[in-house]
This record gives structure tokens, sequence and C-alpha cells, in this order.
């Protein structure tokens, strides 16, 4: 019995894991990889890889697939922008 409670439980996590990866948009490096459905930007992260994972954030909710990341800079504070694909 416990057996069985364990290996639906690991069962469980596999399958949450990766149901939430595929339903994340993915960071692409060239266009073309969809339709373009909008941009999103965001601004005041610390590093460049917060301004990346909140923009992937931005794309989720958006319901995009895909982003390119369009533009990035600023010095303390970092902005980004990205376009969206789906």
């Amino acid at each position: 019995m416990m057996r069985k409670l364990i290996n639906s439980a690991l069962a469980l996590t596999v399958l949450t894991a990766l149901t939430g990866t595929a339903l994340a948009a993915t960071e692409v490096q060239q266009t073309g990889t969809g339709q373009s459905i909008g941009s999103v930007s965001t601004s005041g992260a610390t590093t460049l890889d917060q301004a990346i994972n909140q923009l992937s954030d931005k794309a989720d909710k958006a319901g995009a697939t895909s982003f390119k990341v369009t533009s990035a800079g600023g010095q303390n504070k970092l902005f980004a922008t990205a376009e969206l694909f789906k």
C-alpha cells in the first residue's frame, strides 16, 4: 500500500514538472517561430537574468509560447523589451 502511494506521488510530481515546463514561454534567438502577438517590457531589474525572467512571466500571462528579447540596457536598474509569439 505504501509503495503504491509513493509511486503515485512520484508520478504526480513528474507530471506536474513536465506540465509546467510545457506551458512556459520559451526565449528564442530568431524570429519566425510563430505569429507575433505583441510585445512586453520590464524595468527595475538588477541583473539581465532577472529582466529576462520578468519578460518570461509577462509572456506567459499574455499567452505567448515564445518570446525574443529585442532590447535591454541600463546601469544599476535595467530595462528590457521582448516580442511575443504564439
